[in-house]
């Protein structure tokens, strides 16, 4: 399984990145299990949050301390990385992010 989240892992944030978004940290430091991106210029993290958990049933992290409003934090755990999910999240996500002005 360890494989497979890596490989998901990589596929996930090319896909992130193909969005325009910005991975947060060095490859050398970064979790295994959670990929963090930086939170596009003019978009407020708790109310994004909310409305993507409120609209979509999808729930990503934000951070604390220093990194508070500055990153998001997705788990790549569990149910989370088979592929229907990780396709469905990054649909979602995409269109989110887009009717949220971001693009």
């Amino acid at each position: 399984m360890h494989n497979v989240t890596l490989s998901i892992k990589q596929v996930l944030k090319a896909a992130l990145k193909a969005l325009g978004l910005e991975i947060y940290g060095d490859e050398e430091n970064e979790m295994k299990m959670v990929i963090c991106i930086k939170i596009p210029n003019g978009v407020d993290d708790a109310t994004f949050r909310e409305g993507l958990l409120k609209h979509y049933g999808i729930e990503i992290a934000g951070s604390f301390g220093d990194l508070q409003g500055k990153i998001w934090r997705i788990g790549i755990m569990g149910y989370a990385v088979e592929k229907q999910n990780i396709l469905t999240f990054l649909s979602v996500f995409s269109l989110y992010l887009a009717q949220q002005g971001v693009t």
